[in-house]
């Protein structure tokens, strides 16, 4: 919410959405620091998130899903 002060701006709002798909994406650190990153991740962001917030909750996961099929070039019509 912080990362967005005015919902009704599409540009922030995306950026937002954006901003907190990426946090889901971590690709770096081995083992128990990636370990520890997802705890923190899911017990300080995502599970506030969901409970408090889960419309954005769902468009974040929206976006997130849309972000890694674009990145991993993956064509649903195909899959």
């Amino acid at each position: 919410m912080e990362w967005c002060p005015n919902p009704d701006d599409e540009g922030l709002w995306a950026a937002a959405k954006q901003q907190t798909a990426i946090l889901m994406v971590f690709t770096d650190g081995k083992g128990s620091r990636q370990r520890n990153y997802f705890e923190w991740l899911e017990t300080q962001v995502l599970v506030p998130l969901r409970e408090a917030h889960p419309e954005i909750w769902d468009a974040t996961l929206s976006f997130l899903k849309s972000y890694l099929v674009e990145l991993w070039g993956v064509d649903l019509e195909e899959a």
